[in-house]
């Protein structure tokens, strides 16, 4: 098998839709030994800001010296950008091998048409063929095991409750925001779809959110009832920018854990900033967990972030930014 093989049959599971539910992942975690449960993660979920937080929270993580997986969607150019590890994508010769390796497990363990749900021949042993977002997370969980790495931050792919993601037990849970979107998925109102963002959230694992209104209630009463400690950043930290532009933005932080002047994010857009105290207050609780992090790591992450695409400056004359090529998750 080669990369464009490879990429050809994951890429040909798109015909199988999206399929909310964790049996078929499971399973096949199981087929793999349950590689997800060999590393330390961070699960960051949410409408908006997903994917910056995701990574911010990973480029503080590297910078405070752990070999850190990061596992984001969609791609921008090329399936490689999807999982990496200190920055890395993955490589195209370990993609083709683990797509080989996974298309045999299916190829054995599940039957080849998904539909009808649950198929005429699944049995607790044989589920509906993966689909291409299961797939993507098992390979990479399998990725960050190979890799040996020390944490793993992974963004929800959509919704929460049911993504393929949600296999996970986390040290920290986030959720930026909750608005709607995907309503033929994750319901028709906000307290609806909020209920399904709020299924990351895990018994007694901190949730760090950016939610306001009937979105937070949703979230507050989650986490009262599975006993997760709740870290509103609107109440626990507060923040005033004091730079803001194509640049990014500069901005003093005051939280439970300490007091940051002159925070460097060079990313554009004011809501970076929202989406960098939720990174900051996830490392933070990561922090108290007993992972080294401190001060000068969350300011060297910030400073290093990148998250491509978006509101990114490609040219000055003309002033234009790229659109992502990609946006199928």
């Amino acid at each position: 098998m080669t990369y464009t093989e490879a990429t050809e049959f994951l890429f040909s599971l798109r015909r199988f839709g999206w399929r909310l539910g964790l049996e078929t992942i499971q399973q096949l975690l199981g087929l793999l030994g349950n590689p997800e449960r060999s590393v330390p993660s961070a699960h960051i979920g949410g409408t908006n800001g997903k994917g910056s937080t995701a990574a911010m929270l990973a480029a503080i993580l590297q910078a405070a010296g752990h070999r850190t997986g990061l596992y984001t969607s969609p791609h921008l150019l090329d399936f490689t950008e999807r999982i990496r590890v200190n920055g890395r994508s993955i490589g195209e010769a370990e993609v083709t091998h683990l797509a080989a390796r996974l298309k045999a497990l299916c190829a054995a363990h599940f039957p080849h048409c998904p539909t009808p749900y649950p198929a005429p021949d699944a049995t607790p042993d044989r589920l509906v063929h993966p689909t291409f977002f299961e797939l993507t997370t098992a390979m990479a969980f399998q990725f960050f095991r190979q890799e040996a790495t020390e944490v793993a931050v992974i963004e929800v792919g959509l919704g929460g409750r049911f993504d393929a993601t949600n296999v996970i037990t986390p040290q920290v849970s986030v959720v930026t925001n909750v608005s709607l979107e995907h309503q033929e998925y994750l319901g028709r109102t906000l307290p609806e779809i909020a209920g399904e963002k709020a299924g990351i959230v895990k018994a007694g694992v901190p949730v760090v959110t950016a939610t306001r209104g009937e979105g937070y209630q949703v979230i507050r009463r989650t986490a009262a009832e599975r006993g997760a400690p709740l870290i509103p950043i609107q109440e626990a930290y507060t923040w005033t920018i004091r730079e803001s532009g194509l640049a990014g933005q500069i901005f003093d932080l005051a939280g439970p854990a300490r007091r940051y002047a002159g925070l460097r994010l060079p990313l554009a857009g004011r809501h970076q900033t929202e989406n960098a105290v939720a990174a900051i207050a996830a490392a933070e609780a990561l922090e108290a967990q007993g992972f080294r992090v401190g001060e000068a790591a969350i300011r060297e992450g910030l400073e290093q972030a990148r998250w491509p695409g978006r509101l990114q400056i490609v040219s000055a004359r003309p002033r234009c930014r790229p659109v992502p090529m990609n946006r199928t998750i």
